[in-house]
């Protein structure tokens, strides 16, 4: 179901029951898989801000250059 990009059970067995066709669509898959690997990387970026401001330990710029990486590989994930 998620390889077909399909949401929807009942959507996704009336389609498959009533042509017999899957289409799979690997770009997306890969690109949903990126993205899966990408949000723990999110959370730990948080967890060091949390962390850098409660000891005052991180620049605040050095931060945002990570945070803006971060942001950088989330879009070109999805485009």
């Amino acid at each position: 179901m998620r390889l077909c990009e399909q949401r929807n059970f009942s959507k996704f067995a009336r389609e498959i029951l009533t042509t017999g066709i899957v289409t799979v669509s690997n770009s997306a898959s890969i690109a949903d898989e990126i993205s899966r690997q990408l949000g723990p990387i999110g959370n730990n970026i948080n967890q060091i801000a949390r962390k850098a401001n409660t000891d005052n330990l991180l620049h605040s710029k050095r931060l945002m250059r990570l945070w803006s990486c971060w942001r950088k590989s989330i879009i070109l994930c999805k485009s």
